[in-house]
């Protein structure tokens, strides 16, 4: 594979003596069958000869010795090129060293996740106001986790609605809480609402009142758009039971 890309022996030779030719190889063949443009293979193979001389002289002799010599690598490459880079350039530059080497040890290194490749945790929306809100979906409702995951998606928009006009407790809702006070999730160039975006949020607070034996109206009406949208006209909130 290496002889698709570099066309002078002495190239394909230096890339064979490294101590990790096998997972350099192996890289180029997963970039191949991936798609990736040939100029980006051949700017890529450099930056992994030159970590597996820097991992070598550290005293590295396993491939699971790698992963902690990541950070160490990138930090001593971009200190050597340091220029008066502006911070945005040198977080690209970092990203464009790291980014190879973290590809080519997940190809080789059990169980490694780059930092590129981490999955963000994300928190239950209204985990604070309403600690009980989606155990209540599990285990009282019995809700599947794909419909568990259509609510957590669309109350995130609001919470981060609700944090933006200074809401920081349910208690605070005043009503009416109308249709434009909720977060827009535009489906198509028009900025329709997606019904789904109201009517979970609504269910929340309708949720959260039910549970506490509060009183609520409701007024159903629809929009130009004949999307359903629900108005909590009087609320009494007191903090979850």
């Amino acid at each position: 594979m290496l002889e698709r890309y570099f066309l002078k022996p002495q190239t394909i030779d230096g890339i064979r003596n490294s101590w990790l030719a096998d997972p350099i190889e192996k890289y180029v063949t997963w970039l191949t069958k991936k798609g990736y443009a040939a100029r980006n293979v051949i700017a890529r193979v450099p930056i992994l000869k030159r970590f597996a001389r820097f991992s070598w002289l550290q005293g590295a002799r396993s491939f699971d010795d790698l992963p902690d010599l990541v950070e160490p690598f990138v930090a001593d490459w971009v200190a050597s090129r340091d220029n008066g880079r502006s911070p945005e350039r040198t977080h690209r530059f970092r990203n464009e060293i790291r980014g190879p080497v973290e590809q080519m040890l997940s190809l080789v290194v059990s169980q490694f996740v780059g930092r590129g490749r981490r999955p963000r945790a994300l928190v239950d929306p209204f985990a604070t106001q309403v600690p009980g809100f989606f155990s209540y979906l599990r285990e009282e409702r019995g809700l599947r986790e794909t419909t568990i995951k259509t609510y957590q998606h669309w109350l995130r928009p609001f919470e981060s609605y609700l944090r933006q006009v200074g809401v920081e407790t349910l208690s605070e809702l005043s009503p009416p809480l109308s249709a434009p006070s909720l977060p827009v999730r535009s489906t198509d160039s028009a900025g329709t609402r997606s019904p789904d975006s109201v009517v979970v949020s609504a269910c929340f607070c309708v949720t959260c009142i039910e549970r506490q034996s509060s009183t609520v109206i409701w007024r159903r009406s629809l929009n130009h758009r004949s999307s359903v949208v629900f108005r909590i006209c009087r609320v009494r909130l007191h903090g979850m039971k």
